[in-house]
């Protein structure tokens, strides 16, 4: 759509989300550096070994909340930038165990222990 310029006889173009993609890709193209930054990171034996041990600790973590149904909450997050669409089931402490869930909810997971 072609709009009239800030100076007289000249015009301007409203630029599409899609214009601006492809222009935003084609500038990166061309000026890489100016959008990202390498930098070589070193990593110790010991490092890799921490990450080891933190990567066991999370999976039996993961493991453990899983086989208890003991799932932590972030309550922090339940209304940060969007509306969780699970807040009527958390708040309310709405037990879905039992395969009966509120209208516009679904249970996926009926046969999984």
């Amino acid at each position: 759509e072609f709009i009239p310029g800030a100076k007289e006889g000249t015009f301007a173009v409203r630029e599409t989300p899609e214009m601006f993609g492809t222009r935003l890709l084609k500038e990166i193209a061309e000026n890489p550096t100016k959008y990202f930054a390498r930098v070589e990171l070193t990593r110790t034996d010991a490092d890799l070994k921490q990450l080891e041990y933190e990567m066991i600790n999370i999976y039996h973590t993961i493991k453990f909340m899983d086989r208890n149904s003991a799932w932590w909450k972030n309550e922090s997050q339940c209304e940060a930038t969007f509306r969780c669409p699970y807040i009527p089931v958390c708040y309310n402490n709405v037990d879905v165990s039992n395969g009966i869930v509120p209208d516009g909810f679904k249970c996926i997971l009926k046969d999984r222990k």
